[in-house]
């Protein structure tokens, strides 16, 4: 392993598990030997990617309490007790749930969060305002409550059934062809059995770079989001092991992975979370955020069920953001090539704070 390396603690979310970043791996831990040759410069990584307690092989907490809060307050202590006191996170859809309760309850150790298509509710107009400088304005938006619990999107789309998670619990126990059409209706995979794509890295160029971000030397490389609107296409490299499709093998693996602890421990899970979302977006945090923004180009963008990225701002300070194209449910597992150049991007913006703490 590098000596100089970066700890990244990756956060599955449902329904992944900690196979979901098996497709980039390598390229995380060990860059020089990972096409493009010969990149000394690229950050290598430690990465930490455990289970959820009750999801994959892991063991079940005392339900009553498992919920995300103790999730992350379990995540952090792992880190800590593997030596780690300061790591970056990259988790999406609830691992990206988790990764910012890690970041409000342990600032001090949460560096950084990457995540791809966050969810997050409407910034409420009250934030940063007081009902004065509305009215002063002239406007008569009234100052909201607290937010409402946000209805999953994307693949949560069933998840009306966590608030009797025993019904759904027992029927699945009881069919593993019950759990399979559970697992397809979730995953819902854009072509079964698809030839795979060539998702490779783009060379380190400037040119050819998806972010255009300062300097992670320069004291204000944090001040302003990394951004770029509309990046030219990379010139891809084939990059072995990156490129994953979801093929008969591989949705069977994602099932098994629920069918063999039991899926009751994990709706439970899902049901005792979905509680604590009210109270996830009342407070902004300071730990920085790259985002990877996907869209397809081919929908209407009010037809995709994505919010807006910069509506993040209300809740993080927002670090970077990258735009691409293309459809994605689980961007580790579909395009994990993308989206491990952005965790590196991300790296080297706040390299310089890591390297000085």
């Amino acid at each position: 392993m590098a000596p100089n390396a970066i700890p990244l603690l990756f956060v599955h979310g449902f329904p992944e598990s900690f196979m979901t970043i098996a497709p980039m791996i390598e390229a995380l831990c060990d860059p020089i030997m990972t096409p493009p040759r010969g990149a000394e410069s690229l950050p290598a990584f430690h990465v930490v990617a455990p289970s959820i307690s009750g999801f994959g092989f892991s063991d079940a907490v005392p339900e009553e309490g498992n919920a995300m809060p103790t999730t992350a307050a379990m995540f952090d202590s792992l880190m800590k007790s593997l030596g780690y006191q300061r790591y970056i996170i990259h988790g999406s859809g609830w691992g990206f749930k988790i990764c910012r309760l890690i970041a409000l309850g342990c600032p001090e150790s949460c560096i950084a969060i990457h995540t791809v298509n966050p969810e997050v509710p409407a910034p409420r107009s009250s934030f940063g305002y007081t009902q004065g400088d509305l009215l002063t304005a002239g406007s008569s938006v009234h100052t909201p409550g607290p937010s409402p619990p946000m209805t999953p999107g994307g693949h949560m789309g069933v998840i009306g059934s966590y608030g009797r998670p025993q019904t759904l619990a027992y029927a699945l126990c009881d069919s593993p062809v019950g759990l399979l059409a559970y697992m397809l209706d979730l995953i819902q995979p854009p072509t079964f059995g698809a030839t795979s794509r060539n998702l490779g890295l783009a060379p380190p160029s400037a040119g050819s770079s998806p972010v255009m971000s300062r300097s992670p030397t320069s004291p204000h490389s944090m001040g302003t989001p990394a951004y770029n609107p509309s990046p030219e296409p990379p010139q891809s490299l084939e990059l072995p092991g990156l490129s994953t499709v979801w093929t008969p093998t591989a949705i069977i693996t994602w099932t098994m992975l629920y069918w063999l602890p039991g899926p009751e421990v994990a709706l439970r899970w899902l049901a005792n979370s979905t509680l604590v979302l009210p109270s996830l977006w009342l407070r902004h945090s300071n730990v920085p955020v790259g985002i990877t923004h996907f869209r397809d180009s081919s929908v209407p963008s009010a037809g995709t069920g994505q919010t807006p990225p910069q509506w993040v701002e209300a809740y993080h300070r927002v670090a970077m953001l990258t735009r691409r194209e293309g459809r994605v449910r689980f961007p580790a597992w579909e395009r994990p090539a993308e989206v491990v150049m952005d965790i590196r991007e991300l790296a080297g913006i706040v390299g310089a704070v890591m390297a000085t703490t």
